[in-house]
């Protein structure tokens, strides 16, 4: 699987939009924006937030590719 493959992208810039009365906020443009805000209070480049939240649902895909669960990672790393 590719990065250009993966819905999120470090690289991918919020969509610009103009919100009217009444309409709805898509959720991943409310994250995106509470992760920038986020990075700012935290001294962090910008997009820290979600280049991390990229990384690790590529660490999660690649584990169940792996066919590893959760509570198993830390033993297959050496770990635990």
């Amino acid at each position: 699987m590719t990065a250009s493959s993966f819905p999120i992208s470090p690289s991918s810039p919020p969509t610009p939009s103009v919100a009217a009365a009444g309409s709805r906020v898509p959720v991943l443009d409310a994250v995106r924006a509470l992760a920038f805000v986020g990075d700012l209070s935290m001294g962090q480049p910008v997009d820290h937030s979600t280049r991390t939240a990229w990384l690790a649902a590529r660490i999660a895909q690649a584990a169940r590719a792996e066919g590893l669960a959760l509570g198993q990672m830390g033993r297959a790393s050496g770990t635990e």
